[in-house]
């Protein structure tokens, strides 16, 4: 928020932050949607669906809870993953457009080729 604050305004900043707050609320949309369509199992499947070889006819099942059966087959895609990778890649749009700004305004040392802000501002995807 202080690099938004140097180098913007504070309506700029407002109108950031809430696209930052879409662009997290999206992810987790779409990475609920996925989970629930995808429904992979967990790596500790067996433990949290309470599985018994001998349930349901002899030919095994869970035992637990139908939230809980739900809840070990939500492994794929990782939400943890897709929340970062939504944060940074908002993160390099940020960055890109400040780099932009700052070059429009001459406010980047002389000597600085352009490139190296873009450069710069594209780190947070390589690290997404």
């Amino acid at each position: 928020m202080a690099a938004c604050e140097a180098v913007t305004d504070r309506r700029d900043m407002h109108v950031n932050a809430l696209l930052l707050f879409q662009a997290s609320a999206a992810s987790v949309l779409i990475t609920t949607v996925a989970k629930k369509q995808a429904g992979r199992p967990r790596p500790n499947f067996y433990a949290m669906c309470g599985w018994n070889a001998t349930a349901v006819g002899g030919a095994g099942g869970c035992t637990a809870e139908r939230k809980w059966d739900w809840e070990a087959r939500q492994s794929f895609p990782s939400g943890h993953s897709s929340f970062a990778f939504s944060g940074l890649v908002f993160l390099t749009l940020f960055a890109l457009e400040k780099a932009a700004q700052l070059a429009k305004k001459r406010k980047l040392p002389p000597a600085l080729p352009l490139s190296v802000p873009r450069i710069a501002a594209c780190l947070p995807a390589c690290l997404a």
